[in-house]
């Protein structure tokens, strides 16, 4: 059913303006072919993480321009939040299936941070600790109206004008929710950069819409919720590395809280 949520939502997304590939037909009957199938039209542009040829300066106007479209994302607003709603998907309509955003985000957070604890990275202190600045944080969670977040904003999943440096497709919509659109300002520049992105991007953001109220604790508890479910997937594939960790460390410093060493 995914095929089928990325042709609804990237549809959607083109209609309120924002650079989307365009999928042209899904088939998940299985009746024609043992498989599903997606066909989209070919869409032009650069891959940012495998070719980028400007200046920071030029890779800047780059990051302001996802923030913009962040901003554009989040004025695409739904019912419900969290994960769409597979059964309201197969009548194309978009629905979240979560009552409010914290039931989505708290989503199997304790059992990931006990997975960070059993491999030793936190102290079970540490993770009890974590557990109560989310719930600490539930009021700020649940504040504002549900938009479209994509959840997935990494360079490969989108493609830029080397001319004008502005993104041409976003695509890949699987990971896409309806909540904060913060949670894309925190969550995009915790993929490989090229140059720092979080600046840039909140003024790409403020560019099109008003401050949130409390943006930076928002930005923090989204950034430090990316990076647990990140870890756990690292240390799934065992992929955890000092860069890695480097990022776990950071997400917990606005919280004046240690990794182990």
């Amino acid at each position: 059913i995914q095929l089928l949520k990325e042709k609804v939502i990237a549809d959607l997304a083109l209609k309120h303006g924002v650079p989307s590939n365009k999928i042209l037909y899904v088939d998940i009957s299985r009746k024609n072919y043992p498989f599903d199938f997606q066909v989209q039209e070919k869409f032009r542009g650069v891959d940012a993480e495998k070719i980028f040829n400007g200046t920071k300066d030029d890779y800047d106007k780059y990051s302001f321009n996802i923030g913009q479209i962040i901003a554009k994302m989040g004025a695409i607003t739904f019912s419900g939040y969290g994960h769409f709603d597979d059964s309201l998907l197969l009548q194309n309509k978009l629905q979240g299936e979560h009552s409010s955003f914290f039931e989505y985000i708290s989503l199997e957070l304790e059992a990931q941070v006990k997975t960070i604890v059993n491999n030793n990275f936190l102290s079970s202190q540490t993770g009890e600790e974590i557990l109560k600045i989310f719930e600490s944080h539930k009021q700020l969670i649940n504040s504002g109206q549900s938009g479209l977040v994509h959840y997935d904003l990494a360079d490969h999943n989108l493609r830029f004008d080397p001319k004008t440096y502005k993104v041409v497709a976003v695509y890949d919509w699987e990971a896409a929710v309806c909540g904060d659109p913060c949670l894309d300002l925190a969550s995009s520049p915790t993929w490989k950069t090229k140059y720092p992105r979080q600046e840039k991007l909140i003024k790409g953001y403020l560019s099109l819409k008003e401050k949130p109220d409390h943006l930076e604790e928002k930005i923090n508890i989204y950034r430090l919720r990316t990076i647990i479910w990140k870890i756990v997937h690292n240390i799934k594939f065992n992929l955890v590395n000092p860069e890695r960790m480097k990022r776990l460390q950071s997400a917990l410093d606005p919280y004046k809280l240690k990794m182990n060493i």
